[in-house]
């Protein structure tokens, strides 16, 4: 009995590592969050200088 065990548990290994991989962040993206950042703490900082 514990042959069957270990060979049924043998059988359902490989269906559990095939998990897919989640997705990849773009690169695009993160360009775009980065220039936006900037931006809005350039756009701060000149409207800090002018009050």
């Amino acid at each position: 009995m514990r042959a069957d065990v270990v060979e049924d548990t043998a059988q359902r290994l490989p269906q559990a590592v095939d998990v897919e991989a989640p997705p990849t962040l773009d690169p695009m993206l993160l360009v775009a969050g980065l220039v936006t950042g900037i931006a809005v703490l350039c756009l701060l900082l000149l409207s800090s200088r002018r009050a």
